[in-house]
């Protein structure tokens, strides 16, 4: 796929690098780390093509506010030119992040640009020291009391009031603790989202119970020592209330759950295996991509031949279908 962000010379090397050594290095920051003030600016626009590419028309950007039990929420959008409908992916930062953070490691809005599809990117609160509360995790975020479901609930409704986004066709995609939000929202909520993209995420299967089928794509390091690959008990300062579920029983959980038919396949070679399931209703095929010695970190190529053995940006929108 030649127009993914794979290759974009825009995107922001130094920073990208930055956090991937301090995840290595600490295991901590994509979960818990602070990247900057809540309300810092968001990143102009400056949409720069692959060699070979013609450059994409620049996107309008804007901030947004929603209130939600009486507290101001904000989220920013990234909407490519036109007048048609599209679909839209909904990127939940990891915790202690930023919208801007968010941005500028998944490269997201970048490819909305090229592909023709919205990117939304919705901030925790600062009152839970910018962590989601995803039900069992992370950090401050539960024990906070925040309602991110509302949350999310308002964005969605306030994109499909004043937006050109194809309600059928929202998708969510997070890292880390943003990844666990996305499974909770998707798992109670899966007659808005028509599809996860999850990085380093986990679950709680037992309040897992979606209405409709959901396509899933989990990307995973099996040296992940902050949601361990296998699963089992997280570090302290995650502050979980129960032990991670293990990447290939959440995947085989979701291929249940989406009724998917026979075993699955499994391709690739080292250090990237890939085990997808087939057959599924409604389509909702499920894919999981595992990284061997590979930790807790959005992947990219600037992360070297491991941590950058897959672009996960480029995974998620090929897996979604926005990459036509």
């Amino acid at each position: 796929m030649s127009q993914t962000p794979t290759g974009d010379s825009g995107r922001q090397t130094g920073a990208l690098r930055r956090v991937a050594t301090a995840a290595t290095a600490v295991g901590a920051v994509l979960l818990l780390g602070a990247c900057g003030s809540d309300d810092e600016p968001a990143a102009p626009s400056s949409e720069v093509a692959s060699p070979g590419d013609s450059a994409p028309a620049t996107p309008h950007r804007g901030e947004r506010q929603v209130t939600v039990e009486g507290t101001q929420r904000r989220y920013h959008v990234v909407i490519p030119p036109g007048e048609a409908t599209m679909p839209a992916v909904v990127a939940l930062h990891d915790a202690g992040n930023t919208v801007d953070g968010m941005q500028e490691v998944t490269q997201l809005d970048r490819a909305a640009a090229r592909h023709g599809f919205a990117a939304v990117f919705p901030a925790a609160t600062t009152e839970a020291k910018r962590t989601w509360n995803a039900g069992f995790c992370c950090g401050a975020g539960p024990s906070a009391g925040v309602d991110d479901m509302a949350f999310l609930d308002a964005v969605l409704e306030e994109l499909a009031a004043q937006e050109r986004i194809d309600a059928d066709r929202v998708y969510l995609a997070g890292v880390s603790n943003g990844a666990v939000m996305a499974y909770r929202y998707a798992c109670a909520r899966a007659d808005r989202v028509a599809g996860v993209g999850s990085v380093a995420g986990t679950m709680n299967p037992d309040t897992c119970q979606p209405s409709a089928p959901v396509p899933v794509v989990e990307i995973h390091g099996t040296a992940d020592e902050v949601v361990p690959f296998e699963g089992g008990a997280m570090p302290d300062f995650v502050q979980a209330t129960r032990p991670a579920m293990g990447a290939e029983a959440l995947a085989a959980r979701w291929a249940e759950l989406n009724g998917c038919a026979g075993e699955p396949t499994v391709s690739g070679e080292s250090p990237v295996t890939r085990t997808r399931w087939q057959g599924c209703d409604a389509q909702a095929g499920v894919q999981l991509i595992a990284i061997e010695d590979a930790g807790h970190t959005w992947y990219a190529p600037e992360f070297g031949a491991v941590q950058g053995a897959v672009d996960a940006t480029a995974e998620i929108v090929r897996f979604l279908g926005l990459d036509g």
